[in-house]
């Protein structure tokens, strides 16, 4: 994957991301991410303590933002987590990063109630076209991943029609779920105007006695409103990455089946041999023998397909490597067909296994 196509699929994501939450500020969204990625070269550079980098970024960004009000309240808030969640962790997937902003792009229509922008939906289609591009590995992969994002996006483009009916129709539900709750607390309204005991005021109430309630004295601040706001949305950020962090080696959403790259050809064995984590079985002989197959290498290793008295048969005429074979098909058998301990025979495996490494020495010394 090149790194400057990564990099620009990040800067359009986070571009769509923003103008998502932060409608019509398109001038103050584009300085904010030039001067964040500006202030990012110097922490790639560095390489070293990047995460604290960040959160000083992270915690700079947010002062800037307020103190110069480029934003609301909120969005001086969640611009900044935004650039923080894209690149404080390496290991994040592109397929991740486009459930993400797919998730962000339907929560942002049922926030601001309005459909997104032409520009918005562009910058959407461009960020998943650029994101299969860099996870295909031939060209067929990606002539495969144009064709289905055309299809999704055609039939998704003769569903929009659709969603006037269906907010409607929530609406609608609502209407009547509230309608039907009123219905049920009423009696225990009429209850409560029986047993009012203070006559004072009822008597007030039908004179017409009572004074109305005086009027606000000076015009409403939201400053306050909005600080709690965004320190309640930074205490859950705080909270949520701490948790992922925690149980990092725990939760792991690992490799998305329905991506994984089709390779046919020589590649295919040499992927699968390195994403495969293989681990020693606790029984003594079989450890034994993975370690002995994870050792040894061609010629002397065993063949794919190959039964145990094939590979000692070859060992014998072709490699001229003479041990006592039916220690280690009997051994083979044991662990194949068994599970007790035999500690008489994993010893003469050890000493037949030595053997071979021997052998395997003795080549390589040659070559």
């Amino acid at each position: 994957m090149n790194t400057w196509l990564r990099y620009v699929n990040d800067f359009i994501l986070l571009l769509l991301l923003s103008l998502l939450t932060e409608k019509g500020e398109i001038v103050h969204i584009v300085l904010f991410l030039l001067a964040g990625h500006i202030c990012l070269l110097p922490i790639v550079k560095i390489g070293q303590n990047k995460k604290t980098w960040f959160v000083a970024l992270f915690i700079l960004q947010i002062i800037v933002c307020y103190s110069m009000a480029l934003f609301s309240s909120i969005s001086c808030v969640l611009l900044p987590f935004f650039f923080f969640l894209v690149y404080a962790k390496d290991n994040v997937s592109p397929f991740h990063k486009l459930l993400g902003a797919f998730l962000w792009f339907f929560c942002s229509f049922l926030l601001h109630m309005q459909f997104p922008s032409i520009w918005e939906i562009g910058l959407l289609i461009l960020h998943t076209l650029l994101t299969l591009w860099m996870t295909s590995f031939n060209r067929n992969q990606q002539v495969m991943r144009l064709l289905s994002v055309t299809t999704i996006g055609v039939i998704s483009f003769l569903i929009i029609p659709l969603f006037p009916y269906v907010r409607a129709g929530i609406a609608y539900a609502i209407q009547w779920i509230a309608l039907g709750v009123g219905y049920i607390l009423n009696p225990l309204f009429l209850t409560s105007e029986q047993n009012q005991t203070d006559h004072s005021l009822n008597t007030n109430l039908t004179q017409g006695k009572l004074e109305p309630p005086p009027g606000p004295t000076k015009e409403y601040d939201p400053f306050i409103i909005q600080c709690l706001t965004s320190l309640i949305i930074v205490i859950v950020a705080i909270y949520v990455i701490r948790k992922l962090y925690k149980r990092r080696h725990e939760f792991k959403l690992g490799r998305m089946s329905a991506y994984e790259p089709i390779i046919v050809g020589p590649e295919q064995e040499s992927i699968q041999k390195r994403n495969r984590k293989l681990r020693p079985p606790n029984n003594a002989i079989r450890k034994e023998i993975f370690k002995l197959e994870k050792k040894l290498k061609p010629p002397f290793n065993r063949r794919r397909g190959e039964t145990v008295e094939q590979w000692m048969e070859r060992l014998r005429t072709e490699e001229d490597i003479y041990i006592q074979s039916n220690i280690i098909i009997e051994a083979y058998s044991t662990a194949r067909y068994g599970e007790k301990e035999d500690s008489t025979l994993l010893q003469q495996f050890k000493t037949e296994a030595h053997t071979l490494y021997n052998y395997k020495k003795v080549v390589n010394k040659k070559k």
